[in-house]
């Protein structure tokens, strides 16, 4: 484990820990209000951001052990991220809270035990251009940039009120 690895990771650590934090902090009825970016729940954004830990991780796997990256069907990654914000629209805060406390834990020990040559280890992912992309670059835009835009849509979510019909 190198000194930018710890960096990161406690990057990683506190992007969760500031997901956790809002929606222990928010009245129970706020998770069912509809993210407006999302259109999901916000229960089912807090479990989104907790789910991806993982699938996202193994794509820095991936970098840091020279992999191809499985073929991106646009179609079915979306459609999975619809379905399992339906399964996930109704989860409680201890709920949403327990996933992330147990994905984001996964992740930050991750990629806390990197070296800085798996840092620097880079190969082409194709949805994100010709050039390679370092594990380092990933984690940074895609691990706790995924995260954090999703919290911003949150934090926007759980501070407004929804209407009241009238």
């Amino acid at each position: 484990m190198g000194r930018r690895a710890e960096v990161l990771a406690d990057r990683c650590e506190m992007t969760i820990q500031a997901v956790i934090e809002l929606i222990a902090g928010a009245p129970p009825d706020a998770l069912n209000r509809s993210c407006e970016v999302e259109g999901w729940t916000a229960a089912a954004v807090g479990a989104h951001i907790a789910l991806s830990q993982d699938f996202l991780i193994e794509r820095v796997r991936r970098i840091v052990d020279d992999e191809q990256f499985p073929p991106f069907d646009a179609t079915a990654f979306h459609e999975g991220n619809a379905r399992a914000a339906e399964e996930n629209a109704d989860l409680s805060s201890g709920q949403v809270i327990a996933l992330l406390r147990n994905h984001g834990a996964r992740a930050t020990k991750y990629v806390r035990g990197l070296s800085d040559d798996d840092l620097d280890r880079s190969r082409p992912i194709p949805v994100m251009g010709e050039h390679p992309t370092t594990a380092e670059q990933f984690i940074e835009r895609v691990l706790i940039g995924h995260a954090a835009v999703h919290l911003q849509s949150l934090q926007h979510c759980l501070s407004n009120p929804e209407p009241v019909p009238g």
